[in-house]
């Protein structure tokens, strides 16, 4: 994952949409998070990325570190406009990869069943495990 995130005060090289990056939440407003984003100014999440990020935001404070994925480069305000769902979840997805090409077990939580199988979460990602891959003593 370390080559996918990049470190704020690393980089030199202009942002580009799409990069994952680490900042430092410096503000919140009523609806709004600021993110130091050190050389490349200050990021802002808002308006239907905020509400959408609302469980993720909720538990960020003013200096908290919070990955953010680059959505637009510079917005009417001159802000950088970033995404901490869409950051949350890329990571996620990076994070089961690597579990599973290390061959390590995956801890998920059982939400449901039906006749097809178990119906899970993961790190925010939902999963269907089938019952042909389950012993009955689970199922």
């Amino acid at each position: 994952m370390e080559e996918i995130t990049k470190d704020k005060s690393e980089s030199l090289k202009p942002p580009k949409v799409g990069e994952i990056v680490k900042g430092k939440v410096v503000g919140r407003g009523q609806s709004s998070v600021f993110v130091d984003l050190g050389n490349w100014g200050a990021g802002i999440i808002y308006g239907r990325e905020f509400l959408r990020a609302k469980e993720i935001l909720k538990k960020v404070r003013e200096e908290d570190e919070l990955f953010v994925k680059i959505v637009d480069l510079e917005n009417d305000e001159g802000f950088l406009e970033v995404s901490a769902l869409e950051a949350d979840r890329e990571i996620a997805w990076i994070r089961l990869k690597e579990k599973k090409d290390s061959g390590e077990n995956i801890l998920v939580k059982v939400l449901g069943a039906n006749k097809g199988g178990l119906l899970a979460t993961t790190l925010g990602v939902n999963a269907f495990l089938p019952v042909s891959q389950l012993s009955s003593a689970n199922y």
